[in-house]
C-alpha cells in the first residue's frame, strides 16, 4: 500500500464517521434540544444538547488535516479528479439540503423558545444558532464546488505535470490550463461528448486518459502526431518518423546536457505547428510493446496517434496504441504557473501560451 492509499483510506474512514455522527446522532441531538426547551429542563441540559461534541472537532481537525495532503498527492498521480467533484457536491449539497428540509425549522424553533425561556442566560441563544461545522462547510463549499465543477468539466481545468515526457516543452511541476471546449462538451466522469465543436490536430497538446491506465483514472499529456486517416511509420531503431510515407526531419539546434545525458535538441514541424523536442544522443534502446508494422499503420476513424516531446522518454502511442477520440478530455493552451513541490514556492517565470 503506497502513501496515496493509506492517506485516502484515512480520509475516507473519519470523513465517513464525521459525515454519519452528524446526520444521525447530530440530528437527534437537535431533537432533543427542542424537546429540553418545551420542558422548560434545566439550561446545562439544553446546552449539551446543542454543543457540538469533543470527538466531533477532533474528526473535522483530522479530515481537514488530511485532505490536503491527499489533494497534493492526487495531483502527482494525475488523477481525474471529476469523480472527487463530483462527490463532493453529492456530500455537500445532500448535508445542505438534509439541514434545510430537517434540522433547520427544528433549530429556528430552539432558538425562539430559548430567547423567551432562558431571557437571563442569552449565551445559550447564540450557541442554538450556530450550524454544526459539517453543515456549515457544506453551506459555504457546495455553491463553491458547484461553480468549480461546471467550469471543470465544460470549460478549463487546471493540470500539473508529473513526468519529463513532454520535455523541453513542459518540466516536470508546470500547471497547464486545460481547454474542455475545443473538442465539444463533455459529461463529466464518463467523457461522453454531447455537443461536438472540432477535433485534435496534428501539434495539438492534448490531456486524455490512456488506453492502458483508463481503469485506474490517469490521465496523460503527449502532443498529436496523426490524426485519423494518416498513415503513421516509425523505426524504433533508427527513432525516425515517417507521416503519409513522408520523413519528418527534425531541425538540428543544439547538444544539451539533460538529465545528466547528452541530447539533442530538435526543431519539429507537424502542420503549421513548429515545436522543440529531446532524442536522446545515439541509438535508442528496443522497447518491449512495440507494435507498429515495418509497412506502417492507418490511423482508424476516431483515433489518434500521440507522443511526447521528449521521445527517448516518452511512453506512449509508440508502444500502447491509438487514443480514442472519447478519451480526450481536452487541449492544453497555457502554462500559468509552476511548483514543483512542497520543498519549493510557487513560481510565474514560465508562463506562456503553448503551440
Amino acid at each position: 500500500m503506497d502513501l496515496f492509499n493509506l492517506v485516502a483510506i484515512l480520509t475516507t474512514v473519519i470523513g465517513g464517521l464525521w459525515l454519519l455522527e452528524v446526520c444521525t446522532l447530530g440530528v437527534k441531538r437537535q431533537f432533543k434540544a427542542r424537546d429540553l426547551v418545551a420542558a422548560r429542563a434545566d439550561a446545562a441540559l439544553v446546552l449539551e444538547q446543542i454543543k457540538e461534541p469533543d470527538y466531533n472537532i477532533w474528526m473535522r481537525r483530522a479530515f481537514v488535516t488530511l485532505l490536503f495532503p491527499l489533494l497534493y498527492l492526487a495531483i502527482k498521480k494525475s488523477m481525474d479528479f471529476a469523480i472527487l467533484l463530483v462527490l463532493a457536491n453529492f456530500v455537500t449539497g445532500a448535508v445542505y439540503l438534509l439541514d434545510v428540509l430537517l434540522v433547520h425549522r427544528v433549530r429556528k424553533s430552539v432558538v425562539e423558545e430559548l430567547g423567551e425561556t432562558y431571557k437571563d442566560q442569552p449565551g445559550l441563544q447564540e450557541q442554538a444558532a450556530k450550524f454544526p461545522e459539517l453543515v456549515e462547510y457544506s453551506r459555504s463549499f457546495f455553491p463553491v464546488l458547484a461553480i468549480v465543477l461546471v467550469l471543470r468539466s465544460f470549460l478549463i481545468e487546471p493540470y500539473q505535470i508529473p513526468s519529463g515526457s513532454m520535455k523541453p516543452t513542459l518540466q516536470i511541476g508546470d500547471f497547464i490550463a486545460v481547454n474542455k471546449f475545443s473538442y465539444g462538451f463533455r459529461l463529466p466522469i464518463t467523457g461522453h461528448q454531447i455537443i461536438p465543436v472540432d477535433t485534435p490536430e496534428a501539434g495539438d497538446i492534448i490531456v486524455f486518459k490512456p488506453p492502458h491506465e483508463e481503469a485506474r483514472g490517469k490521465t496523460f499529456i503527449k502532443r498529436v502526431i496523426g490524426v485519423p486517416g494518416d498513415k503513421i511509420h516509425y523505426d524504433y531503431s533508427n527513432k525516425k518518423l515517417w507521416i503519409n510515407d513522408q520523413e519528418i526531419k527534425p531541425e538540428f539546434i543544439e547538444v544539451q546536457l539533460v538529465d545528466g545525458r547528452q541530447t539533442l535538441l530538435l526543431k519539429e514541424t507537424l502542420g503549421d505547428v513548429e515545436h522543440d523536442i529531446y532524442v536522446n544522443r545515439g541509438q535508442a534502446p528496443y522497447i518491449p510493446g512495440a507494435w507498429i508494422s515495418p509497412k506502417g499503420e492507418v490511423i482508424p476513424e476516431g483515433k489518434y496517434f500521440v507522443m511526447g516531446d521528449n521521445r527517448d522518454n516518452s511512453h506512449d502511442s509508440r508502444y500502447w496504441g491509438f487514443v480514442d477520440e472519447q478519451a480526450i478530455l481536452g487541449k492544453a493552451f497555457a502554462v500559468w504557473m509552476h511548483w514543483r513541490g512542497f520543498n519549493s514556492l510557487p513560481g510565474f517565470g514560465r508562463n506562456r501560451l503553448l503551440d
